[in-house]
C-alpha cells in the first residue's frame, strides 16, 4: 500500500515525463533537472504539515493538508477550518 507521500512523488514523477515528451530536443536535460527536483523536495521534507490549496471541477476551492509523519491528508473547504482542525488533531499525529 502506497503513502500519501508516495503517490505524490509518483504523480511528480509523471507530470516531469509528460512535459519532457511534450518539449524540446533538449528535453533530457529538463528531465533529469525535474528529477533532481523531486529528490531535493524528497530529501528536505520536514515533519510540517504541508497545506495548499486546489480546485476541482466545478470551481471549488478546497484547502488540502499533508502530514508526511503519518501519511494522511484531510481535505477542508476553508482556512478557517484548516486552522480548527489543526488545533484540534496536531497533537495526535
Amino acid at each position: 500500500m502506497q503513502t500519501e507521500a508516495q503517490r505524490a512523488l509518483y504523480w511528480e514523477l509523471e507530470q516531469i515525463t509528460e512535459s519532457v515528451s511534450k518539449s524540446e530536443p533538449n528535453s533530457l536535460k529538463n528531465w533529469l533537472n525535474g528529477i533532481w527536483q523531486v529528490i531535493v523536495n524528497v530529501m528536505t521534507t520536514s515533519d510540517e504539515p504541508k497545506i495548499w490549496t486546489s480546485t476541482d471541477w466545478f470551481g471549488h476551492i478546497w484547502w488540502n493538508v499533508y502530514f508526511p509523519r503519518t501519511g494522511q491528508t484531510v481535505r477542508l473547504n476553508s482556512e478557517e477550518e484548516v486552522r480548527i482542525w489543526l488545533e484540534e488533531h496536531l497533537h495526535l499525529l
